[in-house]
């Protein structure tokens, strides 16, 4: 095993140990031999104190710097992130695994245990536990929150926010999911669903809208239909083109107009 040299004037050629050299006064570098007799800098110590390390840093079993490929507009901080990089560029991976899978995808951040871990896809963001975990070949997706969107495969242009919003979602794109476990067995196009379990059994289902806790929840393959409040359209299964509210949310929506008029009227 070579030994650790500190020298003024550095160490021979082909030694591995810490230089010093007299043309920079101050500035330390810590090199090692390689097998063609050659030494190489790893890692050094400017005259500002400023440390520069040469390739990723392993601090503690967790990776700090570019990911595999090292290419320069990357960054990773974690256990295996960016792990099979090769010229996917713009992205961003932190966490156990995060966007572990990516080879040339671009622009994506992956933020979380698991996010994006299987990923090829460009332009994905995922934040949060396991989100967009299974996601391969999808593009432009958003999820954020834990296992959002979690099954995703090959399916793009959906946003999905919230605790196991558009879990199992593989292939239907276009969506847009806000709340817990909205949208969660959803596989249709162009549904847009905001409330905690709205829309959560649609399988196929395409070109909804959604707005109300538990609203269309039982809702599978019935399409262009509008759901507004609380429990409407509640027990739709497969029936398509239909409109409804909520008499609960009708009813407080009519009460608050009242109201007003009686404020307006005594003024």
């Amino acid at each position: 095993m070579p030994s650790i040299i500190l020298s003024d004037n550095g160490v021979s050629s082909g030694s591995a140990g810490l230089k010093s050299t007299a043309s920079n006064d101050g500035q330390l570098a810590l090199q090692t031999a390689t097998s063609g007799g050659t030494a190489t800098t790893a890692l050094s110590i400017s005259t500002g104190q400023i440390v520069t390390v040469v390739n990723d840093a392993l601090v503690n079993g967790v990776t700090v710097g570019k990911g595999a490929g090292v290419v320069g507009t990357n960054t990773a901080m974690g256990l295996n992130a960016l792990a099979t990089n090769s010229t996917g560029a713009q992205n961003t991976a932190l966490g156990y695994y995060a966007g572990n899978s990516n080879s040339i995808g671009a622009y994506m951040t992956a933020i979380g245990s698991g996010a994006a871990r299987y990923t090829t896809g460009d332009g994905v963001t995922a934040v949060g536990f396991a989100a967009l975990n299974n996601n391969s070949s999808g593009t432009n997706n958003t999820a954020v929150g834990t296992y959002a969107l979690n099954q995703n495969t090959t399916a793009s242009n959906n946003t999905a926010v919230g605790y196991q919003a558009g879990y199992t979602n593989t292939t239907g794109t276009r969506n847009t999911f806000v709340g817990r476990g909205t949208g969660y067995t959803s596989n249709g196009d162009d549904n847009t669903a905001v409330g905690r379990n709205a829309f959560y059994n649609n399988t196929t289902g395409s070109g909804n809208a959604v707005l109300g806790v538990d609203a269309l929840t039982s809702n599978t393959t019935g399409a262009l239909n509008t759901a507004i409040g609380y429990l409407a359209l509640n027990a739709n299964t497969t029936a398509s083109n239909n409109t409804a509210r909520s008499e609960e949310h009708t009813s407080e929506l009519q009460s608050h107009h009242d109201l007003v008029c009686r404020l307006l009227l005594e003024k």
